[in-house]
C-alpha cells in the first residue's frame, strides 16, 4: 500500500512511502479486539440510510478505524506502542474511505481469525471427550 510521503521525506525527493500489510500475530489480533469492543459500534441509523447516523458514526468511530488498521499495519508489540498513533493520524488524512475498507477486509481474509476458531472449537471438543464419564471397569 502507497501513501503519500511526510513533508520531510519529500525534503529527499522521496514522494511515496510503502507499507505492508502482512498476517497479523495472535497479540496484534488481541489488541484489535480490544479496541473494537471498547468503540461499541451501533449501525441503528445506517441501515435506515439517515446522513446525521452516518456522519455521527463517522465521528465517533472513524479515528478508532485508523488506529485499528495502524495496529494491523505495524502488527509488533513495540512498533505497536511506539508508532501507532503517529501512523493513525498519518492514516486519518492520507486514507480514503476506499482503502480504509480495503485493509479491513484484506486482514478479515487473510487475518487468520478462522485458525484461531477453529482452534478453540478443538480444544472445547477435547475437553468435552476428556470430562466425558466412561466406564473403567475391567468386564
Amino acid at each position: 500500500m502507497k501513501l503519500p510521503a511526510p513533508f520531510f521525506l519529500k525534503l529527499f525527493f522521496i514522494k511515496n512511502i510503502r507499507l505492508t500489510l502482512r498476517q497479523p500475530f495472535l497479540g496484534t489480533h488481541l489488541h484489535a479486539a480490544r479496541l473494537i469492543n471498547a468503540a461499541a459500534m451501533n449501525l441503528d441509523g445506517v441501515e435506515d440510510g439517515d446522513l446525521t447516523a452516518v456522519y455521527n458514526l463517522i465521528e465517533k468511530h472513524g479515528e478508532t478505524m485508523a488506529h485499528i488498521c495502524a495496529i494491523f499495519l505495524l502488527r509488533r508489540k513495540w512498533r505497536i506502542r511506539l508508532l501507532a498513533g503517529a501512523l493513525t493520524k498519518r492514516l486519518l488524512w492520507s486514507l480514503t474511505n476506499t482503502k480504509l475498507t480495503e485493509i479491513i477486509l484484506l486482514v478479515m481474509a487473510f487475518g487468520g481469525l478462522e485458525d484461531f476458531t477453529s482452534s478453540i472449537r478443538l480444544m472445547l471438543a477435547f475437553q468435552q471427550k476428556m470430562m466425558a464419564p466412561r466406564n473403567l471397569s475391567h468386564e
